[in-house]
């Protein structure tokens, strides 16, 4: 995070990998609810997210001007079910596949892969399914985040 000069205010160069990050860390710290920073892009991975099951629920809080994300972290026998997530796509690199090459990046299923494409946020899977379900569109998308199967430690 960067703060601009003569103000107390902090900016940040990347909301997703922002919101990704801050429910990682949260749920690392065991803590039940985090308050995300409110972006409409973050509000579809958080939908995503709860489909997923990585969390419980996300809401929108708070008034026009200021808006936040209030998220509940799900627990698996007090296990987060969200640790091992890595961002993908960055301001510095972007990464795109085509849908029928998206699914490569997941291994097979062996990985949740969250795509934003052209019909909204979605996981790999979805959207190679709706590529699939229509043939004369090729749907493609940015690659935002991944997660390993592997999150027991033990």
């Amino acid at each position: 995070m960067l703060s601009q000069p003569g103000s107390s205010k902090l900016t940040m160069n990347y909301l997703i990998a922002d919101f990704i990050i801050r429910i990682k860390n949260s749920a690392l710290a065991k803590r039940k609810e985090v308050t995300l920073p409110f972006s409409n892009i973050n509000k579809e991975i958080g939908k995503v997210l709860v489909k997923e099951g990585f969390l419980e629920s996300i809401k929108e809080e708070g008034t026009i001007g200021k808006k936040a994300l209030k998220a509940v972290v799900r627990y698996d026998d007090r296990l987060p079910a969200l640790t091992d997530v890595e961002v993908i796509s960055k301001p510095s690199l972007r990464v795109y596949y085509p849908a029928k090459r998206i699914l490569d990046i997941g291994k097979r299923g062996r990985r949740k892969v969250i795509v934003s494409t052209s019909q909204g946020v979605m996981t790999a899977l979805e959207a190679s399914k709706k590529d699939w379900a229509e043939k004369f569109s090729s749907l493609s998308g940015k690659i935002i985040c991944q997660k390993s199967q592997k999150n027991r430690l033990f």
